[in-house]
């Protein structure tokens, strides 16, 4: 699903001579509209996704799958102190999922969510350009944003050795 300017919300119409004929924001023309300006548009509505020509459902595409290993070992060095070794995140890898075009690769950003800054359904006038990225995208790459972060949407963590020490009195 994407997101859309609202023309509906007090946008200023473009010049006579921007006409809809050619505008990508009107692949199926405009009877009795006139193309905005979306620079003026104060509001924007829930609009189609521009990919799928739809709006997606729920589950409309398939995120990859993660696949991490751990291990963890344990040595009892006499018969008062125990060692322990756990090594999480030993290998993390992303594969499958839906092939869609704003995935950042198989294994770098493995999730996806909605795009905030969407600039692809009809945020833009006609002649502009799109800033490179994913701002043409109704979705993005989730990458994380702290390392070491164990929460759904982000990226494959680092490893992490954690060594504890059983002592008997």
């Amino acid at each position: 699903m994407g997101v859309a300017m609202d023309p509906a919300s007090g946008c200023t119409p473009l010049p006579a001579n921007f006409g809809t004929a050619g505008d990508p924001r009107y692949p199926y023309g405009a009877a009795g509209g006139a193309p905005f300006d979306a620079q003026s548009c104060p509001g924007f509505i829930t609009g189609p996704d521009p990919f799928t020509k739809a709006f997606d459902a729920p589950g409309a595409f398939t995120e990859p799958s993660s696949l991490t290993f751990n291990f963890a070992i344990g040595y009892q060095a006499s018969k008062n102190i125990k060692l322990n070794l756990l090594a999480v995140n030993v290998y993390g890898t992303c594969f499958g999922g839906t092939n869609v075009p704003w995935s950042a690769g198989p294994k770098l950003g493995c999730w996806y969510g909605a795009q905030s800054g969407f600039s692809g359904t009809n945020f833009y006038n006609p002649g502009n350009t799109f800033q490179g990225g994913n701002l043409q995208y109704p979705y993005n790459p989730v990458l994380g944003q702290i390392a070491g972060q164990q929460a759904y949407g982000s990226a494959i963590n680092p490893m992490q050795l954690y060594l504890t020490a059983e002592i008997k009195l």
